[in-house]
């Protein structure tokens, strides 16, 4: 999985019902979503609920990896919440084509 960061750690991650995968993370002061995907290792930002999200671009997955928390949902945030990177996903971890 990824490696943990200092930006990472400012936020209040919530675990989106735990032992289900793949493993969602919700911060609990800005709102962002992100899951970890058990497959490829790699960290998604998403947007979504529990049983189906969309991945997001790659290019606001990184910003947002490398962001510390705003301590509040940002308005910016509602145009990244637009970036759908294409297929979404299921809380199984596999495409929903």
């Amino acid at each position: 999985m990824p490696k943990e960061t200092a930006a990472w750690n400012s936020h209040g991650w919530v675990t989106l019902v735990p032992g289900i995968r793949p493993l969602q993370h919700l911060c609990r002061h800005c709102g962002r979503k992100f899951v970890d995907d058990a497959h490829t290792g790699e960290r998604y930002a998403v947007n979504g609920g529990v049983i189906h999200f969309d991945k997001l671009s790659d290019e606001t997955t990184a910003r947002w990896l490398a962001d510390s928390c705003p301590g509040k949902p940002l308005q910016s945030d509602e145009e990244d919440l637009k970036t759908r990177f294409g297929t979404p996903f299921d809380s199984d971890g596999e495409s929903g084509s």
